[in-house]
């Protein structure tokens, strides 16, 4: 239900809150669909070897880029940045570049969006 809150993607689906005790608190709803959100789960990370823990998450990453592919084509962002997604959205990004990810995604969208990203990880 975070996600639907926070999300600058969910907008259609702000319905979701209506009677809710938050709907009634003002500055909560301020924040309502106003940030980009990473939202992941790891509960599918339990690989036996290494290489296939790392196939996972690269999969993890990927699908977290393609939910945000606007960012392949912002003008905000450098261009080596640009790669560094496309990188992550093909699931070619090295190892070392992948301990970042979600760091540098997250700068990334904050870049595009003029807006902190919250980052949302289950188990």
């Amino acid at each position: 239900m975070l996600y639907y809150f926070f999300s600058n993607k969910e907008k259609e689906n702000s319905y979701l809150f209506n009677g809710l005790e938050i709907s009634k608190d003002k500055e909560a709803c301020k924040h309502q669909n106003q940030y980009p959100v990473l939202f992941l789960t790891l509960k599918d990370m339990k690989r036996n070897h290494f290489e296939a823990q790392i196939d996972k998450f690269k999969s993890i990453i990927s699908m977290l880029v393609d939910q945000y592919a606007e960012l392949l084509d912002s003008p905000k962002l450098r261009e080596s940045e640009r790669k560094l997604l496309s990188q992550y959205l093909n699931e070619a990004a090295p190892v070392n570049k992948l301990m970042d990810a979600l760091f540098n995604l997250s700068v990334f969208l904050e870049k595009h969006y003029e807006q902190k990203t919250i980052i949302l990880i289950d188990e």
